[in-house]
C-alpha cells in the first residue's frame, strides 16, 4: 500500500491485492454464477468455467473488482488514519489472469492546520444599550401592527397610508397579460409593495374612480416578455380603508397579552430588546472572530466541502423564496448566478469551521452528554414541543453528531472571546442598528 499526498487537501491511496486473493474471489464468483446461470446446452449448475467466461466475463470481473475494492478501501483508510471528506475517485487497470490487482483511490481530506492568532485577539464589542427611544419605537411598531382597518365613509381622495381595494388588469400592446388580472387587491399606499410609479398615480383618486395607469416594468421582472417594457394597468378603486391606531394606554397593553398596565408592557419590551441586542452583538462578534481567523490563517479548503456548503446556502435561499411564494425564475435568479455570488462566502465559512474545529482539538474543547441534554431542553422550550420528541429526533447518530459539533463550535468561539482583548464601544460605532432584523 502506498500513500501519496497529491495536495494539501488530497491523498492518493494505492492498494495492491495479492494474486492468491484475486484468484480465490474469481473462483468464488464463477462458482456462485454457475449455480444460477442458464446456458443453452448445459444443465443448470453444470456449465464449465470457459463457457461462463465467454458470456459473463465482464460482469464477473466488474463484480470482483467492486468486492476487492470495498473489502480493502475502508480498511486501508483506517490503518493509515485517513478521514476522507469526499467520495473516492477510483482508478484501476482491470484484472489480468495470474497477476496482482492494483487500484488507486483519490480522496479529499481536511488540511493540516497550525492555527495562529486566536489567543489575545483584539475585538471591539458594543455595549448593550436600550434607550427610551428604542422602547418608544418598538411600542409604535406594536401600535401599527395591531391597528384596525376601517372603511372611509366620506368621499375623500386617497392619500399615503390608506389601504385601497383595487381591481386591475395589465395590458401590453393592447393585449391582456396572462396572470396580471387581480380582483379585490388590498394595497397600502406607501408600502413599496408596488412600483412607486404605480402608487403615485393612485394618489388623489376616490372610491369608484377608474383609471388607466402607464408604468415601465422593472428590468428584472419575473416575466421576461414585459420586463423593462411599458405596460398599461386598467384599474378601479372599489374601496378605501384607513388604519385606526389604538390609544397608548393600559387598555392597549391589556389587549396585547398578559399585561395589566402600559408600564408592564414597556418593561417587557425593554427586556426583549435587550435579548435581541445581546444576540445581535454576539453574532457580530462571532462574525468578526471568523473574519480575523480566516484572514490570519490562509489555507486551501477541500473543494468538496465548499461545494457541499455552497449547496446548503443555495437550499436556504430557495427555501426563503418559497416562503415568499416565489420561484427562482420569478425572482430572476439562476443556480449558476447563486453559485457565483455565494461561493466566496461558502469558502470563508468552511475555512472558519475547519479553524474552529482545530482550535477545539488543540484546547481539548468537547461537548458531553450534559451539554447535549441542555441544548435539547432549550430547543424544546423555544419550540414549545415535548422534550421527548426532541430527544427522539437527536437519537440518530448523524443528527446527534451534528448537534455535538455545533456545540463544540460555540464553545470554541466562547473560548476565543474569553481570551480576547475586548474594547467596549458605544452603539453605532460599528455602523449597525440594534433594532434591525
Amino acid at each position: 500500500m502506498e500513500i501519496e499526498e497529491t495536495s494539501a487537501v488530497e491523498k492518493k491511496v494505492t492498494v495492491t491485492i495479492e494474486q492468491e486473493l484475486v484468484v480465490m474471489e474469481l473462483d468464488s464468483a464463477y462458482n456462485n454464477l454457475r449455480k444460477k446461470a442458464k446456458i443453452k446446452g448445459f444443465r443448470q449448475g453444470k456449465a464449465p468455467r470457459n463457457i461462463l467466461e465467454k458470456y459473463y466475463k465482464d460482469q464477473v470481473e466488474g463484480d470482483v473488482i467492486t468486492k476487492l475494492v470495498n473489502d480493502s478501501y475502508f480498511k486501508s483508510l483506517e490503518e493509515n488514519k485517513i478521514v476522507p471528506v469526499s467520495q473516492p475517485a477510483i482508478d484501476n487497470g482491470g484484472l489480468e489472469e495470474g497477476k496482482e490487482f492494483t487500484y488507486s483511490a483519490r480522496v479529499e481530506v481536511k488540511p493540516e492546520i497550525e492555527v495562529k492568532g486566536y489567543i489575545g485577539m483584539e475585538l471591539k464589542k458594543e455595549k448593550i444599550q436600550i434607550t427610551e427611544e428604542d422602547i418608544d419605537n418598538r411600542i409604535s411598531q406594536l401600535q401599527q401592527s395591531n391597528a384596525q382597518l376601517q372603511e372611509v365613509d366620506e368621499p375623500r381622495p386617497i392619500q399615503v397610508g390608506d389601504f385601497a381595494v383595487l381591481d386591475y388588469e395589465g395590458f401590453f400592446n393592447e393585449g391582456p397579460i396572462e396572470g396580471e388580472k387581480v380582483i379585490d387587491h388590498l394595497l397600502e399606499l406607501g408600502s413599496g409593495s408596488f412600483p412607486p410609479e404605480f402608487e403615485e398615480q393612485l394618489l388623489g383618486l376616490k372610491k369608484g374612480d377608474k383609471k388607466d395607469i402607464k408604468i415601465t416594468m422593472p428590468e428584472k421582472y419575473h416575466k421576461a416578455d414585459i420586463a423593462g417594457k411599458e405596460v398599461v394597468f386598467k384599474l378601479e378603486i372599489k374601496g378605501l380603508k384607513e388604519k385606526i391606531i389604538s390609544e397608548l394606554n393600559d387598555d392597549f397593553a391589556k389587549d396585547l397579552g398578559e399585561f395589566e398596565t402600559l408600564e408592564e408592557l414597556k418593561k417587557d419590551v425593554k427586556e426583549n430588546l435587550g435579548k435581541r441586542e445581546r444576540l445581535r452583538i454576539e453574532s457580530v462578534t462571532r462574525e468578526k472572530i471568523l473574519d480575523n481567523l480566516v484572514e490570519e490563517n490562509s489555507f486551501e479548503p477541500p473543494p468538496s466541502m465548499v461545494d457541499q456548503h455552497l449547496q446548503y446556502l443555495i437550499n436556504e435561499i430557495q427555501m426563503r423564496l418559497s416562503f415568499q411564494g416565489l420561484t427562482m425564475e420569478q425572482a430572476g435568479i439562476t443556480i449558476d448566478s447563486l453559485k457565483e455570488k455565494n461561493r466566496e462566502q461558502a469558502e470563508k465559512e468552511v475555512r472558519g469551521s475547519l479553524l474552529l474545529e482545530e482550535i477545539a482539538k488543540k484546547e481539548s474543547i468537547e461537548a458531553d452528554e450534559k451539554d447535549i441534554e441542555a441544548r435539547i431542553t432549550e430547543i424544546a422550550e423555544k419550540s414549545g414541543q415535548e422534550i421527548q420528541k426532541i430527544r427522539d429526533h437527536y437519537k440518530e447518530n448523524s443528527v446527534r453528531e451534528r448537534l455535538r459539533n455545533g456545540l463544540v463550535t460555540e464553545k470554541a468561539l466562547d473560548f476565543i472571546v474569553q481570551k480576547a482583548k475586548i474594547e467596549e464601544i458605544e452603539r453605532g460605532e460599528n455602523d449597525t442598528d440594534p433594532n434591525s432584523s
